[in-house]
């Protein structure tokens, strides 16, 4: 083609082509984007070379070459390892089922009315169904079905007549099939370095006609939970913040220190693992006692049930508590007594380890050793050698989506000293200056 005397033709093939190669970059980009599992990252910068250096340090942390058995030996090679992993997680999910202690569960009241159970119950409309849909994840990971989000939400005009009748089918009392309830189950490393199973978060990954169902349930009861959960629980609740229990934690926390008081005890309880033992049992007793319907707590049940699978007893759950209490031994024994009672009748277990008793606070100063956690947060995700390959719109997004927010949860609660935040600053301006392709840059 001559790229001088062209003709109309010439440049409007010329036209079509650039936009072909445009429409292979987005896709590529597109790609790399979901493989790295990138959130913050925008649009307008293609840099294919920060993706796959994100996809291989990704496989590298992900691969497990040899890991410690049940019997604390190392073993190698991927059979031996598949083999291990069940036996490990048959054991921790088929724990014997608890014996449930009624007594515990005498403070519950009953607070779902029968007009709530009406509104929970009903069978839903499409508008609810497509509204489920499009406000689950385009991109989260897919389950066994191999699809996510984006084919449902993009198909929907298509699918939609089949999805609906499964959605209603559910809804009138059909079960759910193996296909839909089965799970894939994936571990995710909580260290850099990994010697058992122990060391492992274990998470499912549904199928999306799964995930569907419980967006509706969830939806429809998100209106209740302030009813169901005490105002002590100050998360994931709305209108309510995790922060309001911090800042009132130190408060107590200072006010007991006095002496003068008597003697008091701060106990932090955290249940055994990330992924905590909770009984199917005991949370369908605990939702009739609410007052939940029978056809609600079914169909709670029949998401979780898999036909011709092997029966799991306990689900992951978990929490951290902070009790107060005067310091003497009726009263700490009265705590010990009911913790121990919850146990045996949840399934779950107190992590001694990771639990602590706080006999004499200190009050809490302004230092900058407080903070250390926060900022070493910001300093671990610079270090990254895969974030310098960024271009200066790469980073821009990188500082503003991420390495600004966070430290807003502990800004949330605390007040840091001036120092804190010249020092951050500092760190992001060298950041955003100091290398771009491997050379120093100057402002």
């Amino acid at each position: 083609m001559d790229i001088i005397n062209n003709t109309e033709a010439d440049r409007s093939e010329t036209n079509k082509a650039h936009a072909e190669y445009i429409r292979w970059l987005d896709m590529q980009e597109s790609l790399n984007t979901q493989k790295a599992n990138i959130k913050w990252f925008g649009d307008g910068d293609r840099n294919t070379s920060y993706f796959h250096s994100l996809l291989r340090e990704k496989r590298r942390r992900l691969q497990l070459d040899r890991i410690k058995n049940h019997k604390g030996k190392w073993i190698q090679g991927d059979e031996k390892i598949s083999k291990a992993a069940i036996r490990h997680f048959n054991a921790m999910f088929n724990l014997p089922i608890s014996k449930l202690d009624p007594s515990i569960l005498n403070c519950i009241i009953k607070e779902i009315t029968e007009e709530d159970n009406v509104l929970l119950n009903a069978i839903p409309s499409e508008e609810e169904i497509r509204n489920a849909i499009f406000n689950l994840s385009a991109t989260s990971s897919a389950g066994p079905d191999g699809y996510n989000g984006s084919f449902f939400q993009r198909c929907w005009d298509i699918i939609k007549k089949d999805i609906i009748a499964f959605v209603i089918d559910f809804f009138q009392g059909k079960p759910l099939t193996k296909f839909y309830t089965h799970t894939c189950l994936v571990l995710i490393p909580k260290n850099a370095a990994t010697s058992s199973f122990n060391e492992f978060r274990p998470i499912s990954l549904s199928n999306y006609t799964n995930k569907i169902i419980t967006k509706i349930l969830s939806i429809r009861l998100n209106p209740l939970l302030t009813k169901l959960i005490s105002a002590n629980q100050s998360d994931f609740v709305k209108d309510r913040l995790i922060t309001e229990n911090v800042l009132l934690a130190q408060e107590i926390i200072k006010s007991i220190s006095n002496t003068n008081k008597g003697d008091n005890v701060v106990m932090k309880l955290d249940m055994a693992k990330a992924y905590d033992r909770i009984s199917w049992n005991f949370v369908i007793v605990v939702l009739r006692k609410f007052g939940f319907a029978k056809i609600w707590t079914d169909m709670i049940f029949n998401l979780l049930s898999s036909n011709g699978c092997p029966h799991i007893n306990h689900l992951a759950y978990a929490d951290d508590i902070v009790i107060f209490s005067g310091g003497n031994s009726n009263s700490v024994n009265l705590i010990m007594n009911i913790l121990h009672s919850y146990e045996k009748s949840s399934g779950q277990k107190v992590n001694k380890d990771k639990s602590f008793f706080l006999t004499a606070p200190k009050t809490i100063a302004k230092k900058t050793a407080y903070f250390d956690g926060m900022v070493n947060s910001i300093v671990k995700k610079l270090n990254g050698w895969h974030e310098k390959l960024l271009s200066y719109g790469g980073k821009v997004i990188l500082i503003k989506n991420v390495l600004q927010a966070l430290p807003t949860y502990s800004l949330s609660a605390m007040c840091p000293p001036k120092a804190i935040f010249k020092l951050i600053e500092k760190y992001l301006a060298n950041f955003f200056w100091g290398y771009y392709r491997n050379q120093k840059k100057y402002h």
